[in-house]
């Protein structure tokens, strides 16, 4: 038998980067689920009144626990209720936007026939999530 110089152990077709590539961003979103019930780092917590114990999954979640030290500043009209509706509905739509992450990043990479299509439904959905940050941020600011 005739040995052709290619080692059956490496892969000569790039997948091996690839491979590599996915570990990584599958580690990238088992951390990013992992934040969302961390409280410290709860991007939704744009006041002081807000809970220290709130996570960004409980702000999406429950808009009472949201705004429960808000009623004087609701009276006096120092916060306006859709402030916090907004603050509400965008850590919501981060957590979704995690779960569809979540969900692209076990999308089985062998049997995908167009790697580049792969990809670019892999990365949507953290892209759109940093876009809705920026206008969460853009909005809180104004």
């Amino acid at each position: 038998m005739k040995e052709t110089g290619i080692s059956k152990n490496k892969k000569a077709d790039g997948t091996g980067v690839t491979d590599k590539l996915y570990l990584v961003l599958r580690i990238a979103v088992l951390f990013a689920v992992l934040f969302m019930f961390i409280p410290g780092i709860n991007p939704a917590r744009i006041s002081g009144m807000i809970g220290r114990n709130l996570s960004l999954f409980t702000s999406g979640i429950s808009y009472s626990s949201l705004a429960s030290e808000f009623g004087r500043a609701f009276r006096k009209g120092w916060v306006m209720k859709s402030t916090l509706r907004l603050d509400s509905v965008s850590a919501l739509i981060i957590c979704v936007g995690t779960a569809a992450v979540a969900s692209g990043g076990c999308f089985p990479t062998r049997r995908s026939s167009d790697l580049g299509l792969t990809l670019y439904l892999l990365w949507l959905p953290v892209l759109e999530q940093q876009r809705l940050q920026r206008e969460d941020v853009y909005h809180l600011v104004i």
